[in-house]
């Protein structure tokens, strides 16, 4: 059973976001499940690399369509996404010194039940609808993967999962 669920009150109502966020949940949902493995240690330790990969691309993607669309929000929404950076890669150095696999996983279901929900529920959707009032376009797209790697702000050998089964990313932007 997955924890986490991207439902309807967690919609911005902008495609790019919201497929990137059930991304997010789906390698959430990963990582725990890689809690209950019988070779569960180096299945958490990937999976938290790899989430933490797509949550550094993901950042990236949202916080230069923040700078190109001049959002005024964008310093305050950019100190949430460093802290949770900074959270998730305080939980990887626990995986990597040895913290048991049981309390790191219920760390990580309590960092992201507290943090990314909320943060979705409040942050994001302000910035989805700022999208939406100032664009005439028909459709919001967040930068695509080759800008963000022309920008230097996600590895160029970074691959974006597209699906559920997904092999993980060559590296993870958050070991650049």
């Amino acid at each position: 059973m997955n924890q986490f669920t991207l439902t309807d009150d967690l919609l911005t109502g902008v495609a790019d976001i919201d497929d990137q966020h059930r991304k997010l949940f789906m390698l959430a949902n990963q990582l725990i499940e890689a809690g209950t493995t019988p070779r569960s240690r180096l299945a958490v330790l990937q999976a938290l690399a790899f989430l933490g990969g797509y949550i550094d691309y993901h950042f990236a993607a949202e916080e230069l369509a923040m700078r190109d669309n001049n959002y005024s929000s964008y310093v305050e929404h950019n100190t949430f996404h460093e802290s949770f950076r900074e959270q998730v890669c305080n939980l990887a150095e626990a995986a990597q010194t040895g913290e048991s696999t049981e309390l790191l996983i219920l760390r990580v279901a309590a960092l992201l039940t507290d943090w990314l929900i909320t943060h979705i529920r409040f942050m994001d959707r302000d910035f989805a609808d700022y999208l939406k009032r100032i664009t005439t376009k028909n459709s919001i797209h967040l930068p695509s993967s080759s800008r963000l790697k022309e920008e230097g702000l996600v590895p160029s050998d970074y691959v974006v999962p597209d699906h559920p089964g997904a092999a993980p990313a060559s590296k993870s932007p958050s070991s650049s």
